[in-house]
């Protein structure tokens, strides 16, 4: 899905309420490497207000030369995600169910759709793309 967002022109960034060296630790494991996988990660230490605040969101933005929030899309397994989503005022906000809640738990929270898999944003895109 990284490889897919980054060949349509959309930035892949990551914000984590995980300390930057676990983050690293995290994504080393993975063998995920900033420039070549993915284009940016704040951590919860690098701002002053982890979530549910817009900081690590706003950040990001900075980074991108982002000016306005509702060219951001925000996905993440946690309600504080959609609230943090909800805060920064995304344009898209969305719930994936592969982290510890489930749809149901998620769907009380701010959303634009909640998704099982992430492979599920590309129909959600396309359709963005074919409606445009």
């Amino acid at each position: 899905m990284m490889q897919y967002l980054r060949k349509n022109g959309i930035y892949v960034a990551f914000d984590t309420g995980f300390s930057r060296p676990i983050a690293d630790i995290i994504f080393k494991r993975l063998d995920w490497k900033q420039v070549e996988d993915f284009d940016f990660s704040i951590t919860s230490d690098q701002v002053e207000n982890g979530r549910p605040y817009p900081d690590m969101i706003f950040k990001a933005m900075e980074y991108f030369n982002i000016t306005d929030s509702k060219e951001v899309g925000k996905i993440g397994d946690t309600m504080s995600d959609l609230q943090q989503g909800e805060n920064a005022k995304c344009g898209l906000t969305t719930g994936v169910t592969t982290g510890a809640y489930s749809r149901n738990e998620l769907k009380g929270y701010h959303h634009d759709f909640i998704i099982n898999d992430l492979l599920e944003l590309k129909i959600y895109l396309k359709t963005k793309e074919n409606s445009a």
